[in-house]
């Protein structure tokens, strides 16, 4: 969804039983006016929810938590705060892959993605509270999270000659943009790390504040250069 409407007429079509919503960014912010708002047309998907359905829920976020105990229907928390029912701890990035440790009131498990970017490591949690609640065994919902390579232009990683490419065209968001500013970061080189960056759109009158906020985050990351 990109514009305010679009979501109840989504939920009406689909009817879900399970929800998912991995966070509350910008995109989108100048149809939608604010992040309140944002997250209020992503959650129009429980418009037909009931006590069985559930929502997981990025626990992280700040506008999130404030759907649990709704009383309309059950949420599951993830995150790497300590009060998260699926928690992230001891994340680390080891020759390309991101290593970390699954806490959950059930289990605790180590596993690793071959996608780069600690927000994976979100994403992948939310997919294992996912596998659970659908009754996938968590170590072979671990195993085939181990295997995923992701989609292409979204942090895609690839040799060509002499250079490491981190590949993220596909598009481009506050979030999505700082996350690949942290990937090239953390992407092993002997030589240096050079940022092309485009423009973000649809971000509305805030836009030269989001833009100027995401090249401050760039200058705390391990960069040598940048191209606008």
């Amino acid at each position: 969804m990109s514009e305010p409407g679009e979501m109840p007429k989504i939920a009406a079509i689909a009817r879900p039983d399970l929800g998912v919503v991995t966070n509350i960014g910008v995109s989108h912010i100048e149809n939608l006016g604010s992040r309140e708002n944002i997250c209020a047309e992503k959650m129009h998907m429980t418009d037909f929810f009931g006590p069985e359905n559930l929502m997981i829920l990025n626990g992280d976020d700040d506008l999130l938590p404030s759907y649990k105990d709704n009383g309309r229907f059950r949420t599951v928390f993830y995150g790497q705060k300590g009060d998260n029912a699926y928690r992230a701890e001891n994340i680390r990035v080891e020759n390309g892959r991101t290593y970390f440790t699954v806490i959950t009131q059930n289990y605790t498990m180590d596993m690793s993605l071959a996608i780069p970017g600690v927000h994976n490591v979100m994403n992948a949690l939310a997919a294992l509270a996912v596998a659970d609640a659908c009754g996938v065994d968590a170590k072979a919902a671990a195993q085939a999270l181990s295997e995923f390579h992701g989609f292409a232009r979204r942090l895609q990683i690839f040799e060509k000659g002499d250079y490491t490419y981190v590949d993220d065209t596909y598009n481009a968001s506050p979030d999505s943009m700082k996350a690949a500013l942290q990937v090239l970061s953390t992407t092993p080189t002997q030589g240096r790390r050079i940022a092309v960056l485009a423009d973000m759109l649809e971000l509305g009158p805030n836009a030269p504040q989001y833009h100027y906020e995401t090249g401050v985050y760039g200058t705390t990351q391990k960069i040598d250069q940048v191209f606008i």
